[in-house]
């Protein structure tokens, strides 16, 4: 063996050792990239993983919110709806509790015409004595009802539903009142319109007849009494129907027993018939 071939086989020999170390280290950072590769690969999973399930809370707390909004808004719109109705209630009671107070004061002011014109025969007329205190009272409790009711209306604003039926009852009592304030103003009336003396008109005998026959058509009747029973033109008489007030008539022609009247007034809802009695009393 030569030393040229003896120099080749150490130069491979070498080259082998070289070459095996070379790949040894390749393998070794190889692998060591390949398991750096594979930690990462599982921490970016797991950081994926991560933010998808935080992803996923807050979008279900979102959807959570958003929930709870539209909530609110359809409970702040029924509130709005509410209120808009209370408030249109209110402005109808408001409404209605000031056509009360109009009402009362017509009456406070027809009831100081009627007691004007009642004063001089006062003294000796105790029946219409009596109907005037009684209007009087009636007025007061009219207007003690309006007043409690107008505290009703301040006091309960958030329920106006149960002061529409105190305005109901009261409204009622005002009518009913109306009633007798009307039927003594029509007794003044007549008197003035005819010239009677008030005294003769407003404070005839006790007389009680019936009805014997009836004109709507002109408002006229004829009644069961006449001069024998003390019946004079220009009294008044009042017509009812067992215990139900019909209406009003004056007496304009008398005869030895009948008399004929004109008929003044008719209740609401009530029509002059035969047979209806008639009384100067009420």
């Amino acid at each position: 063996m030569t030393a040229i071939a003896k120099v080749f086989i150490v130069l491979n020999f070498v080259l082998s050792v070289f070459f095996v170390g070379v790949a040894s280290t390749l393998l070794y950072k190889a692998d060591n990239y390949r398991l750096r590769f594979e930690t990462e690969q599982t921490s970016h999973r797991k950081t994926q993983a991560d933010r998808k399930a935080d992803v996923d809370k807050l979008t279900a707390e979102l959807n959570t919110a958003q929930t709870s909004v539209d909530s609110a808004t359809r409970a702040r719109q029924d509130l709005e709806r509410e209120r808009d109705s209370l408030k249109s209630e209110k402005a109808a009671l408001e409404n209605t509790r000031a056509q009360l107070q109009n009402t009362v004061a017509g009456f406070e002011a027809s009831l100081k015409d009627l007691q004007s014109n009642l004063k001089a025969a006062s003294e000796t007329n105790e029946q219409l004595k009596r109907q005037t205190d009684e209007a009087v009272a009636a007025r007061n409790d009219a207007a003690d009802k309006q007043a409690e009711a107008e505290a009703e209306v301040v006091r309960k604003e958030d329920a106006l539903k149960d002061a529409a039926a105190q305005m109901e009852s009261l409204e009622k009592q005002i009518a009913e009142n109306g009633e007798n304030i009307a039927r003594l103003e029509n007794v003044i009336a007549m008197a003035k319109d005819r010239g009677v003396d008030l005294e003769a008109i407003m404070a005839p005998p006790p007389i009680n007849g019936t009805i014997v026959r009836v004109d709507s058509k002109i408002n006229f009747c004829v009644i069961s009494v006449g001069a024998d029973d003390g019946v004079k033109p220009g009294y008044p008489f009042h017509i009812y129907r067992g215990q139900n007030f019909v209406g009003m008539g004056v007496v304009e022609e008398v005869f030895q027993d009948l008399a004929a009247m004109k008929i003044t007034r008719v209740a609401r809802g009530m029509e002059v018939m035969t047979n209806d009695q008639v009384t100067t009393r009420l």
